[in-house]
């Protein structure tokens, strides 16, 4: 009897002992190429709050290949605490977030966020706003559809566009091919119009001509040559006898030296940043859709209403070297559209990311 006892009380020592060295294995985590916060969180259902809670992170879109997160003591208590948080009906805004992890976080869609908080621009949130997260978001009010009537107009948004107007003032979230096609013209004519040397910048405020000609120039008829001077011969003198008279020697006429040709200037435009873009982890496709429209490629661009670097944010990485911009913009792709492809496909049907 004693013997068995024993038996059973070493057996549960070792399945103790097996058991403490497996959560020690696993209570840290070395970040590898292509991670993200969120990705992470979900593979150790822990949520990315509580990871960036626990490790300290102030900016949960910067990590790095070979950095090591804890996973154990405050990350359960955080994820607790999380879980906690979500049966409250309002959120106050943590650095580094956005609109689509907030609604993930509390269960609801970004809609119902928008709707609740009458937000604008889905894309404009900012630390320490309050929004509110729970209430009627399940019931938003759904226009009804009404079916046509014969004799009724249809009725036009409160914002209505006068096509035949000759400006336009750009507002948030406008692209040139967006009022092109919003005023029956063309992208070409707009920058004709306006003398733009980058359709893919304009900026919150300015005003578009809309109307008008574009001046064609006028083709300068040809310079005729400048006749070449001929030398003047003095008149021959009659030959006399006993002295001939001596005639002035004319020095031979020099050919024309050619003119110096024009030095052509090379410009190498941002080549220089899209090799650092690269370099960095960003992708052609992200550079050509959505780094170019948004800055065109300038990594200090700043636009009037605040937005910076190569992809126009007021977030963390929108300011720094280019490497670092361009590792915070791919994590942003990835974590709120999924991949890099999302993020190009979003910005290029909605003309702002």
């Amino acid at each position: 009897m004693n013997k068995k006892i024993v038996s059973a009380l070493t057996v549960a020592g070792l399945a103790t002992f097996g058991m403490s060295s497996a959560a020690s294995a696993d209570s840290t985590y070395t970040i590898k190429r292509g991670d993200t916060l969120s990705s992470i969180a979900r593979q150790h259902s822990v949520s990315v709050q509580a990871l960036a809670a626990a490790n300290q992170l102030s900016n949960p879109n910067m990590i790095f290949a070979g950095q090591q997160l804890s996973l154990t003591g405050n990350v359960q208590n955080q994820t607790k605490q999380v879980s906690q948080k979500q049966t409250g009906s309002t959120h106050t805004i943590q650095p580094g977030e956005t609109l689509s992890r907030i609604a993930r976080e509390y269960g609801v869609s970004v809609q119902e966020l928008v709707a609740l908080n009458h937000l604008s621009n889905p894309s404009m949130i900012y630390a320490g706003e309050e929004l509110t997260v729970k209430g009627q978001a399940g019931s938003v009010a759904q226009p009804e559809v009404q079916s046509a009537k014969p004799a009724a107009p249809v009725t036009q948004s409160s914002q209505q566009v006068d096509v035949n107007a000759s400006t336009h003032t750009i507002k948030a979230g406008d692209t040139l091919s967006s009022i092109a096609r919003q005023y029956g013209t063309t992208v070409d004519k707009l920058v004709a119009l306006n003398q733009l040397n980058n359709a893919g910048m304009i900026f919150v405020g300015e005003q578009l001509t809309l109307r008008g000609e574009v001046a064609q120039p006028e083709a300068q008829p040809a310079k005729p040559a400048a006749p070449v001077a001929q030398p003047t011969q003095p008149e021959a003198q009659p030959a006399k006898p006993a002295a001939p008279v001596a005639q002035p020697t004319q020095p031979e006429a020099q050919p024309a030296k050619p003119a110096a040709p024009v030095a052509q200037s090379t410009q190498t435009s941002t080549g220089s940043v899209y090799e650092q873009f690269i370099a960095a982890g960003g992708t052609d496709a992200l550079w050509q859709n959505v780094v170019l429209p948004e800055s065109g490629g300038n990594p200090n661009a700043v636009s009037p209403a605040g937005y910076r670097g190569l992809g126009q944010t007021m977030q963390a990485w929108g300011t720094g070297s280019v490497a670092s911009q361009t590792q915070g913009m791919v994590n942003y792709a990835i974590d709120r559209y999924g991949s890099i492809a999302g993020a190009v496909a979003y910005r290029a049907a909605n003309g702002w990311w």
